[in-house]
């Protein structure tokens, strides 16, 4: 089975057969239905809790990146330039963890317009401009702290904690959750030099973010700090970015722990935060666009976590997703949006529609999601059914689902 081309439930069925197990066990290491596992596997239902992927994960001894198929296997110039970047990003990484000497002929204004460029690519999703920019960064920012001039020196911390961000983000969104881990841990030894308070919430942000869904109970922990850590910012028009952005991620680890009444506390007090600051013109430290729309975007993300497709579009009632100038953002949204009308079996023709829309504003990011791509799996196999494919086949294609999927 090649990497990155069924649909999660294929992947189950995979590792059940490759354990010994069947259904009826795994249904019950898993803490499900048997009728459930059933429909999973055979692409009747979506995986969209991260909280049942984790309990898959945990039941079939696997990492819940072998259940996504991460990393696929390249299918494009632009995937493969930038899985190209890996091994020198991982290199760059682990000389900077262990403190290598190094120098830099770049100045540090010069290194400052750099981070700009790679905060740009990252809001545009595109990985394959942005990857290989990554390890020479990292590098020259290392060596940057090192410097004698304290200015200097905290200067490239900020920079270098901006700079992680991009590339946590970047290698989790192309499958490599480990690297994610080990690049936001930087971002955390960086911030913690530097012992600045909303820089340490943005490197906060970062770690928790890098976690894996089977790592649920230390993201819970590491939220909880954090929030209350950055709680004497929650005023501060900068710093109370960050502050919202913190709220917004505890409600999601909360809603994977299905801890409902936390998830309604931290997105009551993001909205609140939201509300006093406004919407940023500028996107904010490191382009986190938190404010009034960013946060309907989380809201409908936390729905369809919780299983609530049904919510979708009363959320997104009255939003304006151009209030958050981020491609990357905006198709998450829409994507979501696709996801959570899957969910309801009512709505295909919108599902589509708005997974399209995803998938035409940010290729790069759409192509790589495995629950996008778990989601038009289960379209697919409902058009068939309905002999109503059309352009979900093209779709189809795009996100990497092989010929034969779900054609039974």
């Amino acid at each position: 089975m090649a990497r990155g081309d069924a649909h999660i439930g294929t992947r189950v069925r995979y590792w059940r057969g490759r354990r010994g197990l069947s259904q009826v066990a795994l249904a019950g290491l898993a803490g499900m239905s048997q009728a459930y596992l059933s429909q999973i596997e055979t692409g009747a239902r979506t995986v969209d809790s991260r909280a049942t992927l984790a309990r898959l994960a945990e039941a079939l001894q696997v990492t819940t990146a072998s259940l996504e198929g991460q990393p696929a296997d390249p299918r494009t110039p632009e995937h493969s330039s930038a899985s190209a970047a890996i091994p020198a990003v991982r290199a760059a990484l682990v000389a900077a963890s262990l403190g290598d000497d190094v120098t830099t002929g770049r100045g540090i204004d010069e290194l400052a317009a750099e981070v700009d460029r790679a905060v740009r690519l990252r809001t545009e999703a595109d990985y394959a401009r942005l990857t290989p920019l990554l390890p020479d960064l990292i590098s020259d920012l290392h060596a940057a702290t090192c410097s004698a001039d304290e200015q200097t020196a905290r200067m490239a911390l900020r920079l270098m904690v901006s700079a992680l961000y991009c590339c946590t983000f970047t290698v989790k969104y192309l499958g490599y959750p480990d690297l994610a881990m080990a690049a936001a841990d930087q971002a955390q030894r960086a911030a913690e030099r530097l012992d600045d308070p909303m820089v340490r919430g943005i490197a906060d942000f970062v770690r928790i973010q890098s976690l894996p869904p089977e790592l649920g109970r230390l993201a819970h922990h590491l939220s909880a700090d954090a929030v209350d850590r950055l709680a004497v910012l929650a005023d501060d028009p900068t710093g109370g970015q960050v502050y919202g952005m913190l709220h917004l991620v505890s409600a999601r680890v909360s809603a994977v722990d299905r801890r409902t009444t936390d998830v309604a506390t931290h997105l009551a007090e993001a909205r609140s935060v939201a509300t006093r600051l406004g919407e940023t013109t500028d996107g904010g430290p490191v382009a986190l666009w938190f404010g009034p729309t960013n946060v309907s975007f989380w809201e409908t993300a936390i729905a369809v976590e919780l299983s609530e497709g049904a919510r979708v579009r009363e959320l997104a009632a009255g939003v304006t997703p151009t209030a958050v100038r981020s491609a990357t953002r905006q198709a998450s949204w829409y994507a979501d949006l696709g996801r959570g009308l899957a969910q309801t079996r009512r709505a295909d023709q919108e599902a589509v529609a708005y997974l399209t829309r995803s998938e035409r504003l940010a290729p790069q990011r759409i192509h790589l999601n495995p629950t996008v791509r778990d989601s038009v799996a289960l379209l697919l196999r409902r058009a068939r059914r309905k002999q109503q494919v059309g352009d979900l086949q093209r779709l189809a294609d795009l996100v990497g689902l092989s010929t034969g999927t779900n054609r039974r």
